[in-house]
């Protein structure tokens, strides 16, 4: 599936759904680049901000793919979203799932990993995190307070890298283990 598009200012561009990715191709006064996003790092719900719309990144939030609303017009354009945040979610096999049958929350683990990251790193930058990680630790068998704390996790963007250095137990936690 393709969808070509015409600014007046801003050029050309073209983008075509192939497999797991969309091939980004941008063609304007100086500037010319074609690159691929892979749809598993994005979010499924687009932003519409004035006349554009884009897919941004799940871990930093950046657009990686901004398209012009309704061109070439409004029928094509909303064919080829609806068509790549199916295939978004289609991708979702990557992330982390709350509903593995094999996994286990261990309370005691989510509290030395609540001591771990509020040893190491600013309690400030990660309260969300840390407040779904209490919520946890006192129903470890809610599937809620699970869903929160991956909301959580995902909403830290670069953080993720230190919060998982210092506290392995979540990434034991976003594994399905059902695979």
């Amino acid at each position: 599936m393709k969808l070509e598009q015409k600014h007046i200012y801003k050029g050309k561009r073209s983008f075509e759904l192939v497999d797991d990715a969309v091939n980004v191709h941008i063609d304007m006064p100086f500037l010319n680049k074609e690159f691929t996003v892979v749809l598993s790092i994005l979010i499924p719900e687009p932003i519409v901000k004035g006349s554009t719309l884009a897919f941004v990144s799940a871990v930093n939030r950046e657009p990686l793919i901004e398209m012009f609303v309704d061109s070439p017009n409004a029928e094509e354009f909303n064919a080829f979203v609806q068509k790549v945040k199916e295939k978004i979610i289609e991708e979702d096999y990557g992330k982390p799932k709350s509903t593995s049958p094999a996994r286990v929350v261990k309370p005691e683990h989510v509290q030395e990993t609540i001591d771990m990251l509020c040893t190491y790193l600013n309690a400030d930058d990660i309260r969300p995190l840390l407040a779904t990680l209490e919520a946890l630790k006192e129903t470890p068998d809610s599937k809620q307070n699970f869903d929160d704390m991956v909301q959580a996790f995902e909403e830290l963007g670069p953080m993720q890298g230190a919060v998982l250095s210092y506290a392995p137990y979540i990434n034991s936690l976003l594994i399905d283990d059902s695979l």
